[in-house]
């Protein structure tokens, strides 16, 4: 996924969190040029699967990099 990396540093594992407690997992990876702040662009397999995804809010919890080698 594409993030502000002042925000979620590159490497880190966010997780969004839909709606039942399900979580999809990516991976901080690329840091797109529209992206500021807490915006997250996420990259789905397909259109159709972008397309269910959707737009939206949803709560992310991030584990920092640093935090994996723990």
């Amino acid at each position: 996924c594409a993030v502000d990396p002042e925000i979620i540093p590159l490497g880190s594992v966010v997780f969004i969190v839909l709606e039942g407690g399900r979580e999809e997992m990516f991976i901080a990876g690329d840091v797109g040029y529209l992206i500021e702040g807490y915006d997250i662009d996420l990259l789905m397999k397909t259109k159709e699967e972008a397309e269910e995804f959707g737009s939206g809010y949803y709560p992310v919890k991030v584990i920092k990099v640093e935090e994996l080698s723990k």
